[in-house]
This record gives C-alpha cells, structure tokens and sequence, in this order.
C-alpha cells in the first residue's frame, strides 16, 4: 500500500502506480513478499544484487536502466513525483524494445548490470530477505 493511505488514509490517483511499481519489484527480484517499514533511510542491499536467479544475467543494462528508473518512480513516496500509468506503459515498451534489440545482437553471453539500484526506505519499502 502507498505510504500516503498507510499514514492517514488518502486515496490517490497514483495509488496503482505505486501498487504497479511494487509489482514490478517483486517480480525483479523474485520476492514473495515486501514489508511496509519507515525505520531506515535505505535498503541494505541494491536491487541488482537481490535480482531473481531465473533472470539475472538475462537483462541488458540498457534496458535495466530504463527498467529500473521507472520502477523508482512509481514507488516515490510523493505522489505528484509519480508518473502517469500512461507514462508507465510508454516506458515499459521502450523497455522491451531495447531488450529485443539487445537480444538479437548478444546471443551467445549473459548480460552484466553494473549499475545499483538503491530505493530509499523511505519510500516504505523493506525487502525480507
């Protein structure tokens, strides 16, 4: 749930933005669960290094890079700093366009991400590990 609705029970338009955003996490990083925490600035870990084995080394790191700006923003903890779901869909098929290309041009090597994705605990987002 979005920190806002947790905190005093607003309802926004960015509510499954949020919600789509933690889908997004979750599916990523093979997490059954994500607990809702405010104690902490930042995860331990980033998000590369909890990716699900069944698709690290499977994502280019253009297409992560995208991938994972889009994500960040729509767990934001404003939600005016969110992007549209429309947004989000644009940006999902840019996404899978850059992973198709990448995939046509590596066919034989599994893919490095270099960079590291950190979300801020802030955004009320714990990972169990």
């Amino acid at each position: 749930m979005p920190l806002e609705y947790v905190i005093d029970g607003t309802v926004t338009d960015k509510w499954d933005v949020f919600s789509f955003g933690m889908a997004l996490l979750q599916v990523v990083c093979g997490m059954h669960y994500l607990v809702i925490s405010m104690e902490r600035e930042l995860l331990e870990k980033s998000v590369e290094e909890n990716i699900d084995l069944n698709i690290k080394g499977k994502i280019a790191p253009e297409c992560w890079r995208v991938f994972a700006d889009i994500m960040v923003r729509c767990l934001d903890y404003e939600p005016a700093e969110r992007p549209t779901i429309g947004e989000v869909e644009v940006e999902l098929e840019h996404v899978l366009s850059l992973q198709e290309q990448a995939d046509i041009t590596n066919t034989h090597t599994e893919y490095t991400l270099l960079s590291r994705t950190i979300i801020p605990r802030a955004f009320g987002i714990e990972m169990k590990l």
